[in-house]
């Protein structure tokens, strides 16, 4: 019999300001890189496979929780990083 297996998930939603990305890339901790070809940055997740892609407008991508409950809980952590 055939089941179903959640590997990855994608969320998308918008943090509802713009973000100044040289900023975000500046901080060490976050294991920042910006794209060059658009106006976003990608942010990984400490010893996981979850990546935040976050453009200036403030829309964002994010790829690799397994649940909703995780995907809150990173985006809670990153508004807060926004905060400081």
């Amino acid at each position: 019999m055939a089941y179903l297996k959640v590997k990855c998930m994608v969320f998308t939603g918008s943090l509802g300001h713009i973000v100044d990305l040289a900023k975000l890339e500046a901080k060490k901790e976050l294991h920042a890189s910006k794209d060059k070809e658009f106006l976003r940055i990608r942010l990984r997740v400490k010893e996981t496979k979850i990546h935040l892609h976050l453009f200036a407008d403030g829309s964002y991508l994010l790829t690799g929780p397994k649940t909703e409950p995780d995907a809150l809980e990173i985006m809670a952590q990153v508004a807060s990083m926004l905060a400081q």
